[in-house]
């Protein structure tokens, strides 16, 4: 790295540094826990308006999933009652009895940042793989019988999700979605400014992708097309499309039901 222009998160960590208290239980689970729930209830509540604003609902109709359905208050009272709680217990006690573990794996020092974009890419690459893993079977594994009726029933509650119901989800379920944005970070052994900035990108794109709406910019991977519709699309069937980014939907035939190539899953949306 060249010490004169160092690579901009080492510029970010240190300006973190210079605010945030001079604390490693702040550094590894506080400030990230904080930035998940703060992730998501910003783009939840900001998707908000699609459904229930009528100027915005009618300039977005061509882009829902699901056009006949649509959310009310009730719903969003019910998700927020089931979701607040446990952002209040279940995730904090849990990242606490998780803290021994960060402090093994999760560095602190700006030595163990990238060095450059590559560098940065490569990780978040990484991260990307690790998490369809994980997601992908321990999906899998929610949707045997014993579970989905116990357990991942309660997240399908909602055959047309919407954003906030991205962690409506069954205690049990909650501890394993957290997998999803920790394992990558912990493996690696990454800084703990990978952990937030993967953390953000985690929360950010599950509300997201259960929106309901053909959102711009989600034309990731190019052989699905959109992660949104891809998603949406397990809440309707159930028993397809159990990956965050598809690939191994396609590995297992699980995706949608013409995997004859890539460009077969288009032919499968519903329409």
């Amino acid at each position: 790295m060249d010490t004169e222009h160092p690579f901009i998160l080492h510029h970010i960590w240190k300006k973190y540094l210079d605010y945030a208290p001079n604390s490693e239980t702040f550094h590894l689970s506080i400030f990230p826990f904080g930035l998940a729930a703060l992730t998501y209830f910003f783009w939840g509540f900001l998707l908000l308006p699609m459904d229930f604003y009528p100027q915005c609902r009618n300039r977005c109709k061509t882009r829902k999933l699901q056009p006949k359905k649509q959310p009310t208050y009730v719903t969003v009272v019910k998700i927020l009652k089931r979701v607040v709680p446990q952002l209040l217990t279940i995730y904090p006690m849990f990242l606490i009895a998780l803290l021994p573990l960060f402090r093994a794996r999760i560095k602190l020092e700006a030595q163990y940042l990238p060095k450059s974009l590559i560098e940065f890419l490569k990780e978040i690459v990484l991260y990307l793989f690790i998490s369809e893993a994980v997601f992908y079977y321990n999906h899998r594994l929610l949707h045997l019988p014993w579970f989905y009726k116990r357990v991942h029933k309660i997240h399908h509650e909602f055959t047309a999700p919407i954003g906030l119901a991205a962690i409506y989800l069954h205690w049990f379920e909650s501890l394993l979605s957290l997998g999803v944005a920790l394992t990558g970070p912990l493996l690696l052994g990454s800084h703990a400014l990978m952990l937030d900035l993967w953390t953000f990108i985690v929360i950010s794109k599950i509300v997201l992708h259960h929106s309901g709406y053909e959102l711009p910019l989600d034309g990731f991977p190019p052989y699905v097309k959109s992660m949104v519709h891809f998603h949406d699309y397990h809440h309707q069937f159930y028993d397809k499309c159990f990956g965050t980014i598809g690939l191994l939907d396609y590995i297992h035939g699980t995706g949608y039901t013409d995997q004859k190539s890539f460009k077969g899953y288009e032919k499968d949306w519903p329409k």
